[in-house]
């Protein structure tokens, strides 16, 4: 500043000296008279932003400490950019303003004003990286307007949904992970009778394939389909809990219904899905109709109807009174006894076959009270022919392919 003042003196002596016989030179006064030919010291970052993956992000620019702050997202996926800078007029910056950068690191500039007075900003960012979450975070049906919840397992990437109503055209409500899509799209109705897939693909590439499982009642399938009233029919079902309170089976073609009584309950699993098989008593007094349905039914209310008509026959039924013997092997005669009998049995052996006889094996007197059935005809139906113990063996008349009453008889 000295070397300025002097030089002002300088030139305002040589001023004067030049001008003696035009009179005094008068200087005006003016308060930035010392700024007169000063070169400039702004030396500041004036604006800062980067674009990464077609997004920009703008710098927050601390003056004082000479920082400047960005909040990025998935800058890992760039690492050579080229911000875009403004400094002040007549300052330099280093490194060049298009020389790229790795600003996953912080990185420094320095501005150079046009004085030579020196400013270093560190650049940071505070990244939030590219995202690797695959979640299914809800999954949810809407069935009348009764929502109902998928229980989501993350493990094992499977989704389970309890619900009574039709899923023949069901638009899931779904959320994913922030940054996530998923496929097929959820914004359309699906078919859920059968398992559904869905992918989860994170931001990073990477994906979760999730099964859905939609727990219906169904009754599959029974024994037949012909019954005399007396018989019992081994059914065969999907997600049935006869053991929830209130539960229980009907049979029912919308003029007769009739509650009926369960036995051997075994629930079983394959997979995700839930079976259970059970057996059925047909009463006595249900009245002849081929168009009976069995429906399973919660607190009154219907959840599973058979796709398919039990045909029944009631009244003077085939009814089992006794058996002339306690335990038979092969070569025996089994006699039974009882009102309405037919020519006709089914046995259903240890082995886990079923062996059919007909008039052609078994007879009946004419009164139909005495039926008679010589055992020399197949080894294999008792358990001694595997050499295994004495095993309680279901013989049940069976006739014209309806199936009636039957009795458990000992066998080895």
């Amino acid at each position: 500043m000295k070397f300025k003042y002097l030089l002002y003196l300088l030139i305002s002596l040589t001023l004067v000296n030049c001008s003696k016989d035009d009179g005094p030179l008068i200087l005006p006064i003016n308060p930035d008279i010392g700024t007169v030919g000063e070169l400039s010291s702004e030396n500041k970052i004036l604006t800062f932003s980067i674009t990464s993956n077609n997004i920009t992000f703008n710098g927050v620019i601390n003056h004082t400490n000479k920082t400047i702050t960005l909040d990025t997202n998935s800058l890992e996926s760039s690492t050579s950019i080229s911000p875009q800078i403004t400094i002040s007029p007549n300052a330099s910056i280093s490194p060049s303003i298009s020389a790229s950068q790795n600003f996953n690191n912080d990185v420094t500039y320095t501005v150079t004003a046009e004085n030579g007075d020196i400013a270093t900003y560190i650049v940071t960012t505070n990244n939030t990286p590219i995202s690797s979450e695959k979640k299914i975070l809800s999954f949810q049906f809407d069935i009348g307007g009764n929502i109902i919840d998928g229980v989501i397992d993350h493990t094992n990437l499977v989704i389970e949904l309890d619900t009574w109503g039709d899923i023949t055209n069901i638009t899931p409500i779904v959320t994913v992970s922030d940054y996530a899509t998923i496929s097929p799209d959820t914004n359309v109705g699906y078919d859920f009778t059968a398992p559904k897939a869905f992918t989860v693909t994170a931001q990073d590439g990477s994906s979760n394939n999730y099964a859905v499982y939609v727990h219906k009642p169904k009754i599959l399938q029974v024994d037949g389909g012909k019954y005399y009233a007396k018989a019992i029919v081994e059914v065969k079902t999907e997600y049935i809990d006869l053991t929830i309170p209130n539960s229980k089976m009907i049979l029912d073609n919308g003029s007769n219904s009739y509650d009926l009584v369960y036995s051997n309950y075994s629930p079983y699993n394959i997979g995700y899905i839930s079976y259970a098989n059970f057996s059925l008593y047909l009463t006595n007094n249900i009245i002849t109709a081929t168009n009976y349905k069995l429906k399973y039914v919660v607190d009154n209310q219907v959840r599973a109807e058979s796709d398919f008509f039990v045909d029944i026959i009631g009244g003077s039924v085939p009814t089992i009174t006794s058996a002339n013997q306690s335990l038979y092997n092969y070569g025996n005669t089994l006699i039974l006894t009882g009102t309405n009998l037919l020519a006709g049995l089914r046995v259903y052996a240890q082995n886990g076959s079923v062996y059919q006889y007909s008039t052609s094996n078994v007879t009946v007197n004419s009164a139909g009270t005495v039926l008679t059935f010589p055992m020399n005809i197949n080894q294999a139906m008792f358990p001694s022919y595997s050499a295994n113990s004495t095993y309680s063996t279901p013989v049940v008349i069976y006739s014209s392919g309806r199936k009636g009453e039957g009795i458990n008889l000992d066998f080895y």
